[in-house]
């Protein structure tokens, strides 16, 4: 578990940015049987790791506009997933939704899929979905 209370003040009267969330990270391949992990005897291979993360974050902009964002399904990483050839140290979320509310503007649903090796992604914005590629 990570707690986070960040306040980073920007220049010449630019403002101040705040951070406060905490998140959860879980092993979710415990079970994997090539790299089976029993507690801290076995050292985890972490280019085969599946990492979960649950967790929410609230705070302020330089504009002092407020923010949250609450993991709404478990997002999930899977390091044996590289899908851009020229990144290969990139491994993106493969599953699990965020909601992300700016202001006091609508609420982004942000749908990384449901386990898929991929960079898509999906931003529902009132009702509205659009397909998205991180680049």
């Amino acid at each position: 578990s990570i707690a986070t209370n960040i306040s980073i003040v920007k220049a010449s009267n630019g403002g101040t940015v705040t951070w406060n969330g905490t998140r959860t990270k879980t092993l979710l391949n415990t079970s994997d049987t090539v790299n089976v992990y029993h507690g801290q005897a076995i050292p985890i291979s972490w280019n085969k790791a599946k990492v979960g993360t649950t967790g929410s974050a609230s705070g302020h902009t330089a504009k002092n506009e407020n923010y949250t964002a609450t993991v709404t399904s478990q997002l999930v990483r899977d390091f044996t997933c590289a899908p851009d050839v020229n990144k290969p140290g990139r491994h993106p979320f493969i599953q699990g939704t965020i909601d992300f509310t700016p202001g006091s503007k609508a609420t982004r649903h942000i749908d990384y899929g449901s386990g898929t090796c991929d960079l898509n992604y999906t931003v529902t914005i009132n009702g509205v979905t659009y397909s998205l590629t991180m680049n």
